[in-house]
């Protein structure tokens, strides 16, 4: 992840004012309070989090931020990630992965309950090798950051292991209760391929299906299914998904592409564009139920889809401000298009009957600047100075809008 551009909490609440009075000044007042969300959850990153808690911690929540966002990849607490061949261990019992890979996660998990910051703990992004299917391409085969056609009952017993450690029954270790399943599943390099069979075959969606329900189920049997659970985490862009039923595939993402975000929730939900149920041969391709009668259990058989605490993205809208999409892609997750996504997630639960209306979640957000970075191909990266009040107004405008739940940077 990219350094973002922080700014001292006296001129970021001097800036978050400075919009609300411009707001007040355009309006004639500031919205009611029935029209903002009060309670919004306000998130921070960075490396520092795991590397160096007991500095970097404590300066974020003087920052103003009351949860820190944690990865915990797979292929960094597995033994012998580099292996072929799955060692011989309880894979559901946190004491059998050694004690060093979880002690960086650890640190930073004390740290944050020492600080009264909860933890919003991001689990997958990176498989190990002996938990990874064939085909991997050879150049990628011991990436730690990579994940191809990870095994779903391997990723079950971990999650399993990452529930039962962060308990807060286990050797003193503080209780998570804020968890998101999976990490940028429609972005290849966390999640491959994206698309298989020469990019006509969608493959991510269905894979992803298969491991939330492996997440959710474990963190079910562990004690936290009361706890937050967002699934999602969205990469924002991406390029066309075709299907073997369209013989245009140009631009696809291919092993390591993005999928947009909106298509590749309509696949995994089991839909078409016009958020109908798949049937037939279209549904088989993408591990989809083919009748109407297999439908009616889709809910009971997908409970993440229906029961979550919310759906994350990460709605970065690169050199544009929080209120314009230069490419206006309908299918994209963009911060202008947060109420795009919710209208989506709210016509997919619906083509199953459901109504629940999903909170969303922003957990991964910010600007790359110039300086230091040079200008790029969708143009030029703003000043850290633009950056940030980029930022605030983003922040006041997720205020405003009671179907955000949380604001990241």
């Amino acid at each position: 992840m990219p350094s973002f551009t922080k700014m001292p909490l006296t001129r970021r609440r001097s800036a978050l004012a400075l919009c609300a009075l411009t707001a007040a000044i355009v309006a004639g007042a500031l919205p009611a309070a029935a029209s903002a969300n009060p309670s919004q959850i306000a998130i921070i990153q960075d490396g520092g989090a795991t590397a160096t808690p007991a500095t970097t911690i404590p300066e974020m929540r003087a920052l103003g931020a009351t949860t820190i966002r944690i990865f915990l990849p797979w292929s960094l607490i597995a033994p012998d990630y580099s292996a072929k061949r799955k060692p011989r261990f309880n894979a559901t019992d946190p004491g059998a992965y050694p004690a060093a890979n979880w002690a960086p996660f650890d640190a930073a998990i004390k740290q944050a309950a020492a600080d009264h910051m909860n933890v919003d703990l991001t689990v997958g992004g990176g498989a190990p090798v002996w938990g990874e299917g064939p085909g991997i391409p050879s150049a990628d085969r011991l990436s730690q950051g990579y994940a191809w056609k990870p095994n779903v009952n391997d990723f079950g017993q971990f999650v399993t292991a990452a529930g039962k450690r962060y308990s807060g029954h286990y050797q003193g270790l503080p209780r998570v209760r804020f968890w998101a399943i999976y990490n940028e599943p429609n972005f290849g390099q966390d999640l491959g391929p994206q698309m298989v069979n020469n990019t006509r075959t969608p493959y991510a969606p269905m894979a992803f299906r298969n491991l939330l329900n492996a997440g959710w189920n474990a963190l079910s049997r562990t004690g936290h299914g009361h706890d937050t659970i967002v699934w999602g985490e969205f990469a924002a862009h991406g390029s066309a998904v075709t299907t073997p039923f369209n013989s245009r595939h140009l631009h696809v993402p291919g092993d390591y592409g993005q999928t947009k975000p909106l298509q590749f929730l309509r696949i995994v939900y089991c839909l078409d564009s016009n958020y109908r149920p798949l049937r037939g041969a279209q549904a088989k391709v993408v591990g989809c139920p083919t009748t109407g009668r297999a439908s009616r259990s889709f809910r009971s058989r997908n409970p993440a889809l229906f029961k979550a605490s919310g759906v994350s993205d990460h709605p970065y809208a690169n050199t544009l401000s929080p209120v314009k999409d230069g490419r206006s892609d309908p299918n994209f997750a963009t911060f202008p298009n947060l109420g795009r996504l919710a209208t989506a997630l709210d016509r997919a639960t619906r083509a199953y009957g459901a109504r629940p209306r999903f909170p969303l979640y922003n957990t991964e957000y910010g600007y790359i600047t110039d300086p230091p970075h040079p200008r790029i191909r969708e143009g030029r990266y703003p000043s850290p100075a633009t950056a940030a009040y980029y930022i605030n107004w983003a922040e006041y405008l997720s205020y405003k809008n009671p179907r955000v739940k949380s604001y990241m940077q």
